[in-house]
C-alpha cells in the first residue's frame, strides 16, 4: 500500500524507530508513492507489492500480490467469495477471472493467510475485521 508515512521517511531521509521507551515497534507494512511520482511507475507496475485493504463501510475485504487481486465482501472469513482481477491487463477489475482460475484463487488466499499471519491479527469488521488462524 502507498503510505505516506512510508513518502515522509524517503523525503526527510529520517528512520523510522524500532523502539519508543524500550518498547519495540512492529516495521510499518507499506511503500513511497515517490517511484509513481517522480519516476512515473503506477501502483499496479509495482512487481514486488503485497497490499491487504478492508473497505470497512462496504465490509469488503482486497488483497493484492504482484499483478493479482482478490476482492470479497465480509460474510465469514471461512465462507468467502473471492473475485479475481489480473491487474496489468484489467486495472479496472471488469474481468473477474475467479472462476476461470479458482487455482490462482487458492493461492491468493494461502498469500493472503501468510501475510495476515506475517504481519499480526486484523481486528473484526465490527471494530474491523478479524482473521483466525487455520490450523
Amino acid at each position: 500500500m502507498w503510505d505516506f508515512i512510508h513518502t515522509w521517511l524517503a523525503l526527510t531521509s529520517a528512520k523510522y524507530p524500532q523502539k519508543i521507551k524500550d518498547k519495540s515497534i512492529k516495521p510499518l507494512i507499506g511503500h513511497s508513492i515517490l517511484p509513481a511520482v517522480f519516476k512515473g511507475v503506477p501502483f499496479h507496475q509495482e512487481k514486488d507489492r503485497e497490499v491487504l485493504f478492508f473497505y470497512k463501510g462496504t465490509k469488503a475485504t482486497a488483497y493484492i500480490k504482484g499483478k493479482w487481486k482478490i476482492v470479497s465482501k465480509f460474510n465469514g472469513f471461512s465462507k468467502t467469495t473471492w473475485e479475481l482481477y489480473q491487474l496489468d491487463d484489467d486495472p479496472t477489475e471488469i474481468k473477474n477471472l475467479a472462476k476461470t482460475q479458482s487455482a490462482k484463487v487458492k493461492e491468493m488466499e494461502s498469500s493472503l493467510m501468510a501475510y495476515v499471519e506475517k504481519h499480526g491479527t486484523v481486528k473484526d469488521f465490527e471494530g474491523y475485521l478479524r482473521i483466525n488462524k487455520k490450523k
